[in-house]
């Protein structure tokens, strides 16, 4: 595994019933760093194995088990009044109000009060990195100037 598909941007697979939900480009599992893609289900759905949510990768190819969402078994409260107003493009919840859209973790809510869209993490501070913030769908990106390392 590793962070190949980050450099010149390799876009996830779409899932169906699914949307992205993040890219990570710091994923560890020991002294291994790699990319990995988070998917969440689309309303009325969810996944038919919740331990199958990313995939992960390798040489500029996303690998790995492709997420599956299949319709929700109900149980999800509130499901049903949000799929009958409006149209959240992403996340949807139920308030005393009534239906409320909201967005997953990169991204923020347009005044149409339906739409998400990518928020730039670089706009602030540059993210925290110590050189170069590279703005990514729901997530971002640090990289090292030419003739620097970020492995010391």
């Amino acid at each position: 595994l590793d962070s190949s598909c980050m450099e010149n941007f390799i876009s996830a697979p779409s899932v169906k019933n699914a949307g992205v939900s993040g890219y990570d480009a710091r994923s560890e599992r020991g002294h291994l760093q790699f990319a990995e893609v988070s998917y969440t289900c689309n309303q009325g759905y969810q996944l038919e194995d919740p331990q199958i949510s990313s995939l992960f990768c390798q040489e500029r190819r996303w690998r790995g088990k492709q997420p599956r969402c299949v319709p929700s078994s109900g149980g999800e409260e509130g499901k049903e009044i949000c799929g009958e107003v409006g149209s959240c493009e992403q996340l949807c919840h139920v308030e005393e109000s009534g239906p409320v859209c909201s967005c997953y973790e990169g991204f923020i809510l347009t005044d149409d009060g339906e739409t998400c869209e990518d928020k730039d993490e670089c706009d602030d501070d540059d993210g925290g990195c110590a050189q170069t913030c590279e703005n990514r769908p729901g997530t971002f990106m640090c990289s090292c100037a030419t003739g620097y390392s970020g492995f010391g």
